[in-house]
């Protein structure tokens, strides 16, 4: 082995044996080449080796923290749907969003950052700012597709990941959700069939049944996303209006797909002349690298319909999405002028000024990094407490984690049992439209992490082993 080899090979195993904690920063470069008597470029190549394996997060102007990799212990693959059935999702969901509004609830339910985590402050700021310089703003409609300078900086958002959307094709909407459903409506009928992965995000399948949808679900692997193969053998057997993908950090998996991938799905997606409704609302938030393309990257058709917004990175409390429809893009801009007509005009001013400058970009870093190590933390944390067999996925970017329970577990019961202890998380059965993950449930990670986190991790865990 080469020195560099060598150095990390002990990094790695010191991970493994606890004598180097997640989210422990481990010394600096010029520390440990001291440390080690190794020259500068060995330890920053030993460095750069673990990084790329996921065993360590850098910080800007900050250093390297530990992660950890639990590859063995990874969900099983979902077996996905053989035929399309009616999207419906349990009343059970009406009980987790109360859970997720009680402030005395440990929150491992909703997918969404502890208010201390956004920038709350500068928002603040700019708010003042833009009602000082525009008095009346609150008084006007920013009639759809909205303001120019907001849509402005989400063509240059996407030119930066490699993606050209010139600002008059983007529609600016009332956060994600809003998006995700005009494009549904834009695409499919009452009856029609949507192609999925399997498991997939709550909130899109109880769209799909508001709609009268049925779905295909796919199944996915926990790390590469969903099954080429079989989403192919789909295409060939089953009559579908639309597919909707999340390739950049799913919900619940965590899964981003290769670029090759990407290119590949949106390939076999046009060829078969079926829109893709791509979620790409995870995608600021890599552990690792950039910002990976969009699945839009690799479709000159204008089929891919991309969805987004600024909930999970800048603020959930304004509302504000956005999306690329493509060649739909009179159809949507008629449904949203029928529904809602426009998203907030201060929002949309607010996040554009935001966007623009030098903080959106620094607080994504610290973001990045915080979701990380929380995210690592709780995977540790489940893995060491909760019953012999537990799994849990390795995400690569997002806040939230997958984990497959030992069979006789039931999630639903398990969830009954700890809401009594004011402990919420969401059970798996609330991501498909069958009963397969009846054993899966899925925590969010966006907490900040204290003694109370690590408590009630445990007390789940002894909540679960009592079965």
């Amino acid at each position: 082995m080469k020195k560099y080899e060598q150095l990390a090979d002990e990094l790695e195993r010191q991970s493994r044996e606890g004598l180097l904690e997640v989210g422990e920063k481990i010394p600096s470069v010029r520390a440990m080449s001291k440390k080690k008597a190794l020259s500068i470029n060995t330890v920053l190549a030993a460095y750069e080796l673990l990084e790329r394996k996921g065993l360590l997060a850098t910080k800007p102007r900050s250093g390297f923290y530990v992660l950890s990799r639990q590859e063995d212990r990874l969900p099983r693959v979902s077996q996905g749907t053989n035929i399309p059935i009616d999207a419906k999702i349990p009343d059970l969901l009406g009980i987790l969003i109360d859970s997720s509004k009680n402030r005395d609830f440990v929150q491992f339910g909703a997918a969404y950052l502890a208010p201390e985590l956004y920038p709350t402050e500068h928002i603040n700021q700019l708010t003042r700012q833009v009602l000082r310089e525009f008095p009346h703003i609150s008084s006007t409609y920013e009639l759809s597709p909205g303001a120019f300078d907001y849509r402005r900086q989400i063509s240059k958002l996407l030119a930066d990941a490699g993606c050209h959307v010139p600002v008059e094709e983007i529609l600016a909407t009332n956060g994600g959700a809003e998006s995700i459903s005009l494009a549904l409506r834009a695409t499919c009928k009452p009856g029609d069939t949507v192609i999925t992965e399997s498991p997939l995000f709550f909130g899109t399948l109880q769209a799909m049944e508001g709609l009268g949808l049925k779905v295909l679900e796919v199944r996915s692997h926990p790390t590469f996303g969903i099954d080429i193969e079989q989403l192919r053998k789909a295409l060939k057997k089953h009559k579908v209006a639309a597919a909707v993908l999340m390739p950049n950090f799913s919900n619940p998996l965590g899964s981003a797909m290769s670029d090759s991938g990407k290119k590949e799905v949106a390939k076999l997606l046009v060829h078969h002349g079926v829109p893709t409704i791509e979620d790409d609302i995870y995608a600021e938030l890599p552990f690792q690298g950039a910002r990976p393309k969009p699945l839009r990257a690799y479709d000159d058709s204008g089929l891919i319909i991309t969805c987004s917004s600024f909930s999970k990175t800048v603020s959930p409390g304004l509302r504000i999405g956005w999306i690329a429809p493509g060649r739909f893009y009179k159809e949507l801009r008629r449904l949203q002028l029928s529904t809602t007509m426009a998203s907030g005009t201060l929002s949309q001013k607010i996040i554009a000024r935001y966007v623009a400058s030098n903080s959106y970009e620094r607080n994504l870093k610290k973001l990045r990094l915080h979701c990380a190590i929380q995210v690592h933390k709780t995977a540790q944390e489940v893995l060491s407490h909760f019953p012999d067999g537990t799994r849990v996925s390795l995400p690569q970017g997002g806040f939230v984690l997958w984990v497959e329970l030992p069979k006789k577990i039931d999630a639903v019961e398990l969830y009954r049992k700890s809401i009594a202890k004011k402990i919420s998380f969401s059970p798996g059965i609330l991501f498909s439209a069958t009963t397969q993950y009846r054993n899966f449930l899925r925590l969010n990670c966006g907490n900040v992490w204290h003694p109370k986190i690590k408590e009630n991790l445990r007390t789940l865990g002894n909540l679960a082993k009592r079965y």
